[in-house]
């Protein structure tokens, strides 16, 4: 796959992965409901992503500090 070379401002960060291609893309079970979902790591931006389609979880962190780039998660409340 081709890098697309944009800013993060211009571009979603799933744009981002895709465009830089997965290491691996694993079924794991969705934090927020328990159904199917996938976590892609990003080869060469240590980004992963986890995402479900049932319930429209989604998370990406840095894989090197574990910070939280970006987070949608319907239905978990903020404390």
């Amino acid at each position: 796959m081709k890098t697309i070379h944009k800013t993060l401002n211009q571009q979603s960060l799933t744009d981002v992965i895709r465009g830089v291609g997965t290491g691996r893309c694993l079924k794991i079970l969705c934090p927020n409901c328990g159904s199917d979902a996938t976590r892609r790591h990003a080869i060469h931006s240590n980004l992963i992503e986890t995402a479900c389609q049932n319930c429209d979880y989604f998370l990406v962190l840095c894989s090197e500090t574990g910070n939280v780039v970006e987070a949608y998660a319907p239905g978990i409340p903020f404390n």
